[in-house]
Order: C-alpha cells, then sequence, then structure tokens
C-alpha cells in the first residue's frame, strides 16, 4: 500500500471488525486487549510516525516555511529538518542537473 488513504481505509476497516467483534468492550478495553499502547511505544510506530512526518517536510518548505517553523509544525528538531531537506534534493536529481542554488531560489524552493 503506498496511498496514505489506502492505509487510513484499511485501518478503519480492521477497527470496525474488532469493535464490532467485540461490541460490548469499550473502546479503551479494546485498544488495552490488542495492546495498541504498547504498540505506539515500540520502535516500529515511532519510526513510522517520524517517516509520515519527514515526508511531509518538503511539501512545507515548497510552500516557503523555513526551516525553524517546519520543525516547529512537525514536532521536529532543526537537524532533522535540515537533513530530509538535504537528502531530498539529492534524491530529486536537482543538483545532478547542473542546478545552481540560485537556480533553486528563483523556483521559490528555498535553500
Amino acid at each position: 500500500m503506498n496511498d496514505d488513504a489506502d492505509r487510513a481505509e484499511v485501518v478503519d476497516l480492521i477497527q470496525t471488525v474488532v469493535f464490532y467483534k467485540f461490541s460490548k468492550l469499550s473502546r479503551e478495553e479494546v485498544q488495552e486487549m490488542i495492546g495498541v499502547n504498547e504498540f505506539k511505544q515500540s520502535k516500529l510506530y515511532q519510526d513510522i510516525k517520524l517517516e509520515g512526518k519527514l515526508e511531509v517536510v518538503p511539501e512545507l518548505l515548497s510552500r516557503r516555511f523555513a526551516v525553524e517553523q517546519t520543525a516547529q509544525i512537525l514536532g521536529l528538531i532543526v537537524e532533522q529538518v535540515r537533513l530530509t531537506k538535504s537528502l531530498f534534493f539529492l534524491t530529486s536529481g536537482i543538483f545532478s542537473l547542473g542546478l545552481s542554488d540560485r537556480h533553486c531560489h528563483s523556483t521559490g524552493f528555498p535553500l
């Protein structure tokens, strides 16, 4: 699944099935039973949560949010935003095309 909407639909479906199956239990009881809180503390969950935030960085920067603003909005440290920004440029091929920093500024993407 590549699309966030698809993932959300799958999660909704699973929740619906679980809550239907255990309809006499409260939401909190079901979450406790299946270990939702423990999962949210896991390294996997934290990594997925961080990855989701990092995927938003280029979009915010392209909308002219400053690095510091982007970090604050997403609850990241400034260095994480700067590193993500650098990696985005490297993976998007901007530098391999020989474009200068001046050209990137003229296109509206803040460096």
